[in-house]
């Protein structure tokens, strides 16, 4: 997996937003197929310690 991307947003001390793209490639049917990804994070720092409060992933739609 390669990120292709990746934007940090500090919105208080303790919570963030993580998003950004990544490529991998994935086996289906016997053949190997290039995929790309979309990512957002919701990270709060608890304890010290930052942690994935939510998180969604998703395949961008292309507009042509």
């Amino acid at each position: 997996m390669v990120s292709t991307g990746r934007e940090i947003r500090l919105l208080r001390e303790d919570v963030a937003i993580v998003h950004g793209s990544e490529e991998d490639e994935v086996e289906q049917g016997g053949g190997r197929l290039k995929v790309r990804y979309v990512y957002m994070d919701v990270v709060v720092k608890h304890n010290g310690r930052w942690q994935i409060a939510g998180s969604q992933l998703a395949t961008p739609v292309e507009i042509r």
